[in-house]
């Protein structure tokens, strides 16, 4: 390898850094039960997607993941809930001024959650009720990166783990048909276990270095909705979007469509 292809390489990685950030978060699905009684419980399952960066050839980028949650209300203004998310992205793009370098990108991510819920009635006439939840997560990261100059090659990876701490409050609507539920997500996650062998330049460029906590904003919405004949099976949508404090790159916004049973609602 020349010391001018090197050089080459470098100045090109520097070049595109601003146009690829490594992103160090991106959001779960939000455990909503919309509880009123006792003795509710519901389990769900959740396509997740959302925005990622570039296209090289026939080859596409992604950000697409599973959540899985279920909840138990067991006394009648209190719930627990448990989570699991997996996640699977990748930013791939080609830097069109130097046309043989790509950059791949490639992120994997898994996270656990426990909360309890407190729930009370505002209107019971329109059954809109308010709910605060709170909780604890666990979670890993890992990015694996190949960028390719002609013959040359550089790869990078990085992995951390984390723990992280939330508070929910929202408001929830509807019995029947179709129920509406919005709040926010404010959260804090701390980082550490971080292994890397990207460069201290790199991670200076890439906002990666001194990761060590991040405070989250996440207003979000939600719709749920099913036929009045089968009342313990619905359809959720959900929209929300990530504010953060600090500077680093997190996934801005997540959707996930998903199918909630409530073996409770078949039961009365």
């Amino acid at each position: 390898m020349t010391c001018s292809r090197c050089y080459l390489l470098f100045f090109a990685v520097a070049i595109i850094s601003c146009n690829q950030p490594r992103y160090v978060y991106t959001q779960s699905a939000r455990n909503l039960h919309f509880f009123q009684d006792k003795g509710q419980a519901k389990v769900s399952g959740a396509w997740t997607t959302g925005p990622s960066r570039g296209v090289y050839g026939d080859e596409d980028s992604y950000n697409n993941g599973v959540d899985l949650q279920a909840a138990y209300a067991f006394a009648d203004k209190w719930a627990v809930s448990g989570s699991y998310m997996a996640r699977k992205e990748r930013d791939l793009i080609q830097t069109y001024d130097i046309n043989r370098l790509v950059t791949d990108v490639k992120y994997k991510r898994k996270a656990l959650e426990i909360g309890v819920s407190y729930f009370t009635i505002l209107d019971r006439s329109n059954a809109t009720y308010f709910h605060v939840d709170g909780g604890v997560g666990w979670g890993k990261d890992q990015i694996r990166e190949l960028g390719r100059l002609d013959s040359l090659s550089r790869t990078r990876s990085y992995n951390d783990r984390n723990l992280k701490l939330f508070a929910q409050p929202g408001l929830y609507t509807g019995a029947k048909a179709v129920r509406f539920g919005m709040g926010v997500r404010v959260q804090w996650a701390g980082y550490s276990d971080i292994k890397t062998d990207y460069t201290q330049a790199e991670m200076e460029l890439y906002n990666l270095a001194g990761l060590n906590k991040l405070f989250m904003i996440e207003p979000y919405l939600a719709l749920r909705f099913g036929p009045t004949t089968l009342p313990w099976i619905k359809g959720e949508f959900q929209f929300s979007f990530t504010g953060t404090s600090n500077n680093y790159y997190v996934r801005g916004a997540i959707l996930s469509f998903g199918l909630v049973i409530d073996p409770s609602e078949k039961a009365r």
